[in-house]
């Protein structure tokens, strides 16, 4: 029944859907650093206890990377894959890179990179 979605809409289907669940796995992963950053960018004072500092933002690691694997599940029954090979070929991909994402690249990125394109997206004005 999914042999007659055009191509092009289901490219597109995909690519919206993964956006959301890279925002999804980017503001999980990296909660201080985008209230900083939207504190910033919209001039208002956020103030943040140290017990967010230090254990909430490990919780909120540990929770997304044992959540991850079903949002990925469902991410892909949304996508509607043309063969049930395709579905889990992809499933297992995208679990890979999203696992890999949000345990290794975001939190090795960290603030100050991030903070520094956020300044020059914001000086590019």
């Amino acid at each position: 029944d999914n042999m007659s979605i055009n191509k092009w809409y289901w490219w597109t289907r995909v690519l919206i859907i993964n956006c959301f669940l890279l925002l999804f796995v980017v503001f999980f992963t990296t909660p201080l650093i985008v209230f900083k950053f939207l504190s910033a960018s919209l001039q208002f004072h956020l103030y943040v206890p140290t017990f967010y500092y230090i254990y909430f933002t490990i919780l909120l690691l540990i929770l997304l990377t044992n959540i991850l694997p079903e949002i990925v599940t469902w991410t892909c029954k949304l996508e509607k894959h043309r063969t049930k090979s395709g579905y889990f070929h992809w499933m297992l991909k995208k679990a890979f890179v999203y696992l890999l994402i949000s345990l290794e690249l975001l939190p090795l990125v960290g603030y100050f990179s991030i903070a520094t394109l956020a300044e020059a997206l914001m000086t590019r004005k």
